[in-house]
C-alpha cells in the first residue's frame, strides 16, 4: 500500500515538473518575438551611416552635419564608429578656420548641435567655445532666416547657457514673425520681391514649436505655441502628414519632433485628422523596402531619412511607456508586453494547477492513512 501511494504521489509530482515547461514554451519569449513595428530606427541607421563622408578640406557640407546630429549617440543604437567622430570634430576646426567670417547663423547653430551629439554632453571644446562665443556676440536683429533663429534658442538650452536676456530675444523675434494664420515662413518677414515669402510652411512652424517647447507655459509664449498647433492642425492632410509643396516624410517627421517636444502625443487623439490618421501614418508611408526613405522623387534621400531618424528618436525619448526600444533599436507601439503579461499568467496558473496536485497528493495520503487505522482498529 506504502508503494502504491509513493508511486501515485510522485506521478503527480511529475506531471507537474512537466506541466511547467511545456506551458512555458507555449508562451512566445519576449527577446524572440516579432511584435508589430510601426516604428525603425537601427536598419535607417546603419543605412545612413554609409553615406556619411567627412570632408577631409573644411569644405561646409550641411547634409554631413545633419547626418552627424541623427545617427550620434541618443538613443537608436550608435553606428557611428569613433573615427567618424573624431573626424567630424576635426572637420569643424577646419570650417571655422576657412570659412572665417563668413560662417553663417544657421552654420553656427547645425555645428553645435552636431557637436552637442557627438560629445554626448555639453562639453566645451576649443571648437564649441569659439562657436558659443559668436553665438552670443550675434546681431540677431539682422538675421532674415527663422530656422537660424529657432536653433539658436535651441542650442542655448543644449548646453545650459546662463542668459536669459538672449533668451528672452530671442523668444521675442520668434514670437513677432508668426504669421495671422499661426504659422511660420522660413523667413521672418514677408519679402515682396519673394512669392516663397508670403505663405507658412509646416516645416518652419514645426522648427518654431520644437524651439519654444521648454517656455510653452511662459505668458507670453503659451499663445504663440496654441496658434501655432492651430495652424498645424488646419494644413494637416487626408494622410495624416504635411508638405510644403506636397506630402513628404520630411514635414510630417518635422511636425512629430515638435509634437513630441511640447509633450503631445504623436499618435493620439490631438495629432490625428478627421479620418483618424497622423504623421506617423505619413512618415511610416515614405519608408522603402530597403529602409530608406524616399524624397519627392520618389528615390531613396538622405536629407528625408536623417529628419525621419531624428522623428524616431523624439519619439523614443518622449514620456509615454508605450514608445520603448529593445536591444535591436527597433520601436514597438507598446510598453505593454503581451509575452511577459501571458508568461506572468501562465507561470501563475502552473503554480495553482502544482498547489492543486499537491494538496491532492496530500489528501490520499491521509486518506490512506486513516483507511489503515481503521482496519488496524
Amino acid at each position: 500500500m506504502k508503494k502504491r501511494i509513493l508511486s501515485l504521489v510522485l506521478a503527480l509530482f511529475m506531471l507537474t515538473a512537466f506541466a511547467v515547461p511545456s506551458l512555458a514554451a507555449a508562451v512566445p519569449d519576449a527577446t524572440t518575438s516579432t511584435p508589430e513595428e510601426p516604428y525603425y530606427g537601427t536598419a535607417l541607421a546603419e543605412l545612413l551611416a554609409q553615406s556619411v563622408t567627412i570632408p577631409a578640406d573644411g569644405t561646409i557640407d550641411s547634409e554631413t552635419d545633419w547626418l552627424i546630429i541623427a545617427l550620434a549617440p541618443d538613443g537608436i543604437n550608435n553606428p557611428l564608429t569613433m573615427d567618424v567622430q573624431s573626424d567630424y570634430q576635426g572637420y569643424i576646426e577646419k570650417c571655422i578656420n576657412a570659412a572665417g567670417d563668413k560662417i553663417t547663423l544657421n552654420d553656427t547653430v547645425r555645428w553645435l548641435l552636431a557637436l552637442r551629439a557627438v560629445h554626448g554632453s555639453a562639453e566645451q571644446t576649443i571648437a564649441v567655445k569659439i562657436l558659443l562665443d559668436s553665438l552670443e556676440k550675434w546681431d540677431f536683429a539682422a538675421e532674415v532666416n527663422t530656422w537660424g533663429i529657432a536653433y539658436a534658442l535651441i542650442v542655448l538650452d543644449a548646453y545650459e547657457i546662463d542668459n536669459d536676456e538672449l533668451r528672452g530675444t530671442l523668444r521675442g523675434i520668434l514670437a513677432a514673425a508668426q504669421h495671422a494664420d499661426g504659422g511660420y515662413n522660413y523667413l521672418l518677414k514677408i519679402d515682396p520681391a519673394n512669392e516663397y515669402s508670403k505663405d507658412s510652411d509646416p516645416d518652419s512652424t514645426a522648427a518654431v514649436l520644437t524651439a519654444l517647447a521648454p517656455y510653452k507655459s511662459n505668458a507670453e509664449i503659451a499663445p504663440v505655441v496654441q496658434r501655432g498647433l492651430a495652424y498645424l492642425k488646419s494644413v494637416q492632410l487626408q494622410s495624416g502628414g504635411y508638405g510644403m509643396f506636397g506630402e513628404s516624410a520630411d514635414s510630417a517627421a518635422q511636425v512629430i519632433i515638435a509634437l513630441c517636444a511640447l509633450g503631445i502625443d504623436p499618435l493620439g487623439a490631438d495629432a490625428k485628422n478627421e479620418s483618424d490618421k497622423t504623421p506617423v501614418d505619413s512618415m511610416q508611408s515614405f519608408r522603402l523596402a530597403d529602409h530608406s526613405v524616399k524624397g519627392y522623387d520618389g528615390k531613396a534621400n538622405a536629407m528625408s531619412g536623417y529628419q525621419v531618424l531624428l522623428a524616431l528618436k523624439a519619439m523614443e525619448r518622449y514620456d509615454d511607456p508605450r514608445y520603448s526600444a529593445d536591444q535591436s533599436g527597433v520601436f514597438v507601439s507598446s510598453g505593454q508586453n503581451p509575452a511577459s503579461d501571458a508568461a506572468v499568467a501562465s507561470w501563475v496558473l502552473v503554480l495553482i494547477i502544482g498547489g492543486g496536485i499537491v494538496v491532492l497528493a496530500g489528501i490520499i495520503v491521509l486518506a490512506a492513512v486513516i483507511s489503515r487505522r481503521k482496519k488496524h482498529a
